[in-house]
């Protein structure tokens, strides 16, 4: 059979730009599909030290290095009250130091990397559409075309390019959970030394130098009230650009792999910010996915297996961490965590 490349991608972010560079360096070909123009402002500049080693596996490290303004060791957290700075941790060369990095410098990078392993990417891109040809995915029906793919891969973040083409399920654990997020001009001296979590019944804020003069902010109100500006201690601090919002209700695509597809990132699950490990999940679900599919190719996995054993990884992790953010809910509303639609299934 002729197929336009070995995997078709779509959303050029951190997972799909993960699971590109991955298929192609194990030499694949790849075709990767991105709607929007860059650059974009995205939350999520605070990378934890976590995802070092996956980007020298991409080999971005370098490059994501020399673009973080600042490296911190640590997070101070107010958490109802206990004060604290959270240290990343250490080993024999020292402190482990996370990256503070612009949304718009990583997506560069990334895509830049894609790009020199001879990924072709399609950016922007009008609308596409899946293919499905006796009950598994073939590729996509673009503006100019159809294209036929041994594997696609759904990296499209909270649009769900394939949940909703293939209507999935999905599993939702909490209540409706929605951040306000935006920038600030200014160089707080606390947040140049420390990232700063505050929470308490009400809600949460998180804090940010992200750059020199640029002080990024994510709110969350526990009632679901609509969030309308910084934290006061950013109050003053003059605004760059408007405010904008995110859905963040903890939930996930049931099937995040199946005949001929897989789902990575925030298209497969959605964890509001606390879980700290957005940026980590999408890279290293774009790498596995992107592995699965070569396991699959060369004959070294069946395909069932392989998606199989990809679904419950995420599932097993998505589990593990909404615990950990019921844990940490309850400690500022004992009586009322969030944590209270695990298991039920919306089409």
């Amino acid at each position: 059979m002729s197929y336009d490349a070995d995997v078709g991608i779509v959303g050029g972010g951190p997972a799909g730009t993960a699971a590109a560079i991955t298929a192609a360096g194990s030499g694949m070909r790849v075709r990767l599909y991105e709607r929007a123009s860059f650059p974009r402002n995205l939350p999520g500049e605070t990378l934890h030290p976590g995802v070092g080693v996956l980007l020298a596996a991409l080999g971005v490290d370098v490059r994501v290095t020399a673009a973080s303004a600042y490296r911190h060791a640590g997070v101070f957290v107010d958490w109802g009250g206990n004060r604290s700075v959270q240290p990343f941790g250490q080993d024999e060369q020292g402190p482990w130091l996370g990256y503070q990095i612009l949304r718009r410098d990583l997506d560069r990078i990334l895509m830049d990397r894609a790009l020199e392993l001879g990924v072709d990417i399609r950016q922007p891109v009008g609308p596409v559409r899946v293919r499905v040809e006796d009950g598994r995915v073939v590729g996509l029906r673009e503006p100019a075309g159809e294209t036929r793919y041994r594997f696609l891969i759904d990296a499209s973040g909270r649009a769900g390019f394939l949940r909703r083409g293939l209507a999935l399920p999905s599993q939702v654990a909490s209540p409706p959970l929605r951040v306000a997020y935006g920038y600030r001009a200014g160089d707080p001296d606390a947040l140049r030394e420390t990232p700063t979590l505050v929470g308490d019944a009400s809600g949460w804020a998180w804090m940010a130098q992200v750059a020199p003069g640029l002080v990024h902010w994510t709110r969350l109100a526990f009632d679901g009230s609509k969030v309308e500006g910084p934290p006061r201690a950013l109050a003053d601090l003059p605004p760059i650009g408007p405010t904008k919002g995110a859905d963040v209700s903890w939930n996930r695509v049931v099937a995040a792999a199946g005949a001929g597809y897989f789902i990575a990132g925030d298209a497969a699950m959605v964890l509001d910010p606390v879980a700290s490990n957005g940026t980590l999940r999408a890279l290293l679900s774009g790498m596995r996915a992107a592995r699965s599919i070569e396991a699959v190719r060369v004959g070294a996995v069946p395909e069932a297996r392989a998606t199989g054993n990809y679904d419950r990884w995420l599932a097993d992790w998505f589990d593990h961490n909404v615990r950990q953010l019921d844990s940490l809910y309850r400690e500022l509303r004992p009586v009322h965590s969030p944590y209270f639609h695990q298991g039920e299934s919306l089409a």
